[in-house]
């Protein structure tokens, strides 16, 4: 029986039509299913970046109104490292310590010898990017002193080392027992005190730190709450004890003193007044680097300075490991530099 061909063509086009209109439904489904899903998606991630900005917007105002009654947490200083010599051995010691992380002078200042004592050597210091220490006496005179006698001289040298508008540090009559009574000491700092404090330059006492070890009243006589109060920092010379002939052991080396100075700070309030350590040194490599790791380590401690001189004979200028414990202690990233 003879098959109409044309039929079957039609036929198979038809259901070949028939399968691709299917097809491309399923297909256009499938693509509209999807973006649907992405739809929901989308929906879904504002939602959760909306809920995400309501909470940082909650904490942004918790933390503003935290901020709002609290100060801010300060940020740790590095230590100002420091040396101690005499005039004519500045230049000296300091090439041989290298000047690198040396950032602060000691200098002696006397107020009897005019306005200008010293000034060469300040300004010297500054210039060389230290901070000028600078510990002034009155020729003997405490009572004159103290009555006023050398308040002009004193208003011309706090004039200058304001003009000068970097950080300064001053003391009057440093290590004073047993020169003069605490008395004569506290009315002192209460006479010049006013005519030098400024806003850079801080005002305080350098005390006997070997008070520390056994007159601890005696130490205090040369203080009072006032002066505590109105002090910019509280500060010692201290040393290792012993002689040079037979140095003592690491215990009593200078380290010993600063955990006593804070501690006594702290039983009259003044756990947070800086302090400033005015000279150290020590007969051993072990007591110059003791001694640099706790001024390092105190939070409390603002600077120090090493005495470096045998001035008087008394084996104390750097040499040997001596000198390198100290070179570890002003490059140690903690100093200043």
């Amino acid at each position: 029986m003879a098959v109409d061909l044309g039929e079957v063509l039609s036929a198979a086009t038809a259901y070949g039509d028939a399968r691709e209109a299917e097809g491309r439904a399923a297909e256009r489904e499938a693509v509209a299913s999807e973006l649907a899903a992405l739809h929901t998606s989308l929906e879904e991630s504002e939602a959760a970046r909306a809920e995400l900005g309501g909470q940082l917007a909650a904490l942004r105002a918790e933390y503003d109104a935290h901020m709002a009654t609290h100060e801010p947490t300060p940020t740790p200083t590095r230590k100002v490292i420091g040396m101690s010599a005499p005039a004519a051995e500045w230049a000296t010691r300091l090439a041989e310590v290298g000047p690198t992380g040396v950032t602060a002078r000691r200098i002696f200042c006397d107020l009897a010898k005019g306005a200008d004592h010293r000034r060469p050597e300040t300004e010297q210091a500054i210039d060389a990017g230290m901070m000028p220490v600078l510990s002034f006496k009155v020729g003997g005179n405490i009572t004159g002193a103290v009555a006023g006698s050398y308040d002009g001289v004193a208003e011309q040298v706090a004039a200058r080392l304001q003009a000068y508008d970097v950080p300064v540090a001053v003391t009057f009559w440093h290590e004073p027992n047993p020169d003069i009574t605490g008395a004569q000491f506290c009315n002192l700092h209460r006479r010049l005190l006013p005519i030098f404090r400024a806003e850079r330059v801080f005002v305080g006492p350098l005390w006997n730190g070997w008070l520390l070890d056994n007159q601890v009243s005696t130490f205090a006589a040369y203080s009072a709450p006032d002066l505590l109060e109105a002090w910019d920092f509280a500060g010692m010379d201290i040393y290792a004890q012993g002689n040079k002939g037979q140095p003592s052991t690491w215990k009593l080396g200078p380290a010993r003193g600063l955990p006593k100075l804070v501690a006594w700070l702290e039983a009259q309030g003044h756990a947070d007044k800086p302090i400033l350590i005015g000279e150290y040194n020590g007969w051993t490599a072990e007591h110059i680097a003791q001694m640099g790791e706790a001024v390092l380590s105190e939070p409390q401690v603002w600077a120090a300075l090493l005495f470096n001189s045998d001035n008087g004979d008394k084996g104390l200028v750097l040499t040997g490991d001596r000198l390198e414990a100290f070179r570890v202690t002003k490059a140690d990233p903690r100093a200043q530099q």
